[in-house]
């Protein structure tokens, strides 16, 4: 599904007139010369079913016309869900893939990054010659670290250690899982600790094999990397559309502008859903996002709020994408983000936001 059009109504207080029928919304937007209801609707405006049947009032006036993308993976395939589709990456130790159980799992990422697994995960697989790229560049570097050619890494077994982006977790999860299938004397650990964690109290120490990361490495963290002597390669192997959630009750901020974004989440931030537009509710918004050390907020920062590090401090931080969905499932005036993955997981629970990128 690609770019819809949502025009949104003022919103009435609890003690004001109810929700009223889409239908008869449709019969007053008519009569007013407008071609739309409130909430989401597709390219040709038509209804999408009834709800209430109470009276329209003039405080449901439309006040607010939005046309954003939704997340999907075909819209972040394209390009279309802009600024939000983001790579996905995972750096291997080179050290470590002298070591044939970790060559072997990173040859079968790389293979296996565009296949069906990586999409039923919830991400956009690699094309098949850009896995086979990636693969190519890979062995070349496990060749160069002393590490076994393809199909020579013989019997395996082993432990391999993988931290960092609780974006990636279920894709290296379930990627692991497959392998050990195959290879039941090798044991793959996966850690959900953020990019940034991972970064800098696994990988960079040297503890860990692998580092997931919802975001390129930073300036700081390869300097960190290079001051303990260890080098990584960096294997693009998804793409995500980053997703901004709300409560499935709310149904005047079913699309966002950017612009609109930042002022629920910049630093001065907006505190009541009224001061971003009149006529939404006067009820303080509640913000569930990811915590400092991920790469999810790291993304999210920079490409909505133009700065690293300039986010509100006014919200519930969490590297467990589970419970920014339980947040925003818990309060009618709650808004997330995180993954799609943990969207398309929770599809029934929350309610995705249509996002319109404005530059």
């Amino acid at each position: 599904m690609g770019r819809r059009t949502f025009l949104s109504m003022a919103h009435p207080s609890k003690r004001q007139t109810p929700r009223v029928s889409r239908r008869k919304l449709l019969v007053a937007a008519g009569a007013a010369g407008t071609t739309g209801l409130a909430g989401c609707l597709g390219d040709d405006g038509g209804d999408e079913g009834d709800g209430g049947t109470d009276a329209v009032t003039t405080e449901q006036t439309m006040n607010r016309e939005c046309s954003g993308v939704e997340p999907s993976l075909e819209t972040a395939k394209s390009g279309e869900y802009s600024p939000l589709s983001r790579p996905l990456f995972t750096y291997p130790k080179v050290s470590a893939l002298e070591r044939p159980e970790v060559a072997a799992f990173a040859r079968y990422w790389a293979e296996r990054s565009s296949s069906d697994l990586v999409s039923q995960v919830g991400y956009v697989p690699n094309t098949e010659d850009g896995a086979q790229s990636l693969l190519d560049d890979l062995n070349s570097t496990i060749s160069e670290a002393g590490g076994p050619a393809p199909g020579e890494e013989g019997e395996l077994s082993g432990e391999i250690n993988i931290a960092g982006s609780s974006t990636v977790f279920p894709v290296a999860e379930a990627l692991a899982e497959e392998f050990q299938k195959d290879h039941s004397d090798v044991s793959i650990s996966v850690q959900s600790t953020g990019s940034g964690g991972g970064f800098s109290n696994f990988f960079c120490p040297g503890k860990t094999a692998f580092n997931n990361a919802s975001r390129p490495m930073k300036e700081e963290e390869k300097d960190l990397c290079r001051e303990n002597d260890v080098e990584w390669f960096e294997m693009n192997v998804a793409t995500d559309a980053l997703t901004v959630v709300v409560n499935n009750d709310n149904d005047w901020a079913q699309c966002l502008t950017v612009s609109e974004l930042e002022q629920i989440w910049k630093p001065d931030a907006a505190e009541t859903w009224s001061d971003i537009h009149d006529g939404w509710p006067d009820e303080e918004i509640e913000r569930h996002g990811a915590a400092e050390t991920s790469g999810t907020f790291d993304y999210f920062t920079e490409t909505i709020m133009g700065e690293e590090g300039r986010h509100t401090s006014d919200y519930s931080p969490t590297e467990q994408d589970n419970l920014i969905v339980q947040g925003v499932q818990g309060s009618q005036y709650a808004i997330g983000y995180f993954g799609f993955a943990y969207y398309s997981s929770n599809p029934d629970q929350v309610t995705a936001v249509a996002i319109e990128d404005e530059s």
